[in-house]
């Protein structure tokens, strides 16, 4: 439950980030008005305010149109579950899947992402903090519709494009480190078998 409704979170080294909860609001708008029409329609029914149908066949009627509703809500639930955008060590990733459907993925390096951007859409995006972060990789854009606070998803982006150029760095350094570490030790035994040479070991008596 805790993980139902949340909008960021982090896993390892990876954040995930979900749309909204204006949009899953809006989802879940209509199934949720349905189940709460249906629940008043089966209580006035149950104290005699409206007579449709024998109850019997009534709460029949009421259960197939509460599960279908059901099934809808938690259809549009998961339509909102699982669009979500990633951003790991090394890329970020846009997925979407429709319920019961083929799950799409889009992917980018980050050392090739060339710019990060974000705009707040109307007076509901300012209001509820809200947005599109734009996110150029080469020829194309990739973006993260409809993200909670996309003012930090931004600084998220640059802190993990800032952590992956000094683990870049670092990683160049410790090559280059390792290749003058062997040239020492290369030129030490070229030095002890210069030394041999000029100085032989004197000839033995026996």
């Amino acid at each position: 439950l805790a993980n139902m409704f949340r909008m960021r979170f982090e896993e390892g080294p990876k954040i995930t980030y979900r749309t909204h909860w204006f949009i899953l609001f809006l989802k879940l708008f209509i199934p949720s008005a349905i189940m709460a029409g249906i629940l008043i329609v089966w209580l006035l029914r149950l104290i005699s305010m409206i007579q449709i149908l024998p109850m019997g066949v009534f709460n029949i009627f009421i259960l197939v149109l509460g599960l279908g509703d059901l099934a809808a809500w938690i259809y549009q639930y998961l339509d909102w579950r699982n669009d979500y955008y990633e951003v790991t060590l090394d890329q970020v990733v846009d997925v979407y899947k429709k319920p019961l459907g083929r799950e799409e993925r889009q992917a980018a390096p980050l050392k090739n992402v060339q710019s990060i951007e974000f705009k707040r859409k109307g007076i509901l995006g300012l209001i509820l903090n809200f947005g599109t972060v734009f996110i150029r990789v080469g020829d194309f854009e990739l973006t993260f519709d409809n993200v909670f606070n996309p003012a930090e998803i931004q600084r998220d982006l640059f802190h993990r494009i800032a952590e992956r150029d000094f683990r870049e760095k670092q990683e160049v350094l410790s090559e280059e480190k390792e290749r003058l570490t062997d040239w020492i030790e290369a030129y030490h035994h070229y030095q002890e078998e210069v030394k041999q040479d000029q100085n032989p070991a004197p000839p033995s008596n026996d």
